[in-house]
């Protein structure tokens, strides 16, 4: 949830603590290192690549399921979001149940096979 957040702080603490000390040390450790430039093309090139993997396996499901049940997505367009928004509830509600069942979901969980 608060993954970049996580980053940027650790990146200001880890910055912060390189550049504290003695004068001679902070000569030595420059903030950016040789190669930082190859780093951030290598950074940048695998999340294209990775969004572009991702964009694929996408478009394939997306036409996988248009061909299976071509009219879906007809159906849940035409259906007022209030019943949307309650179905979605559901559904979420029957796959935490089988993925974790702690708690008050746990008598449940029992009786599902």
């Amino acid at each position: 949830m608060f993954g970049p957040f996580k980053t940027l702080v650790f990146a200001a603490v880890h910055l912060s603590s390189r550049s504290s000390g003695s004068r001679r040390r902070v000569a030595i450790n420059r903030i950016l290192r040789r190669g930082w430039a190859t780093d951030l093309g290598t950074g940048v090139i695998n999340g294209l690549l990775l969004s572009a993997v991702v964009l694929i396996l996408l478009a394939v499901v997306e036409s996988t399921a248009n061909a299976a049940v071509p009219n879906v997505r007809v159906w849940v367009a035409s259906t007022p979001l209030w019943a949307q928004a309650i179905v979605a509830v559901v559904i979420g509600d029957f796959r935490d149940l089988r993925d974790a069942p702690t708690g008050a979901h746990a008598a449940v969980a029992v009786a599902l096979p």
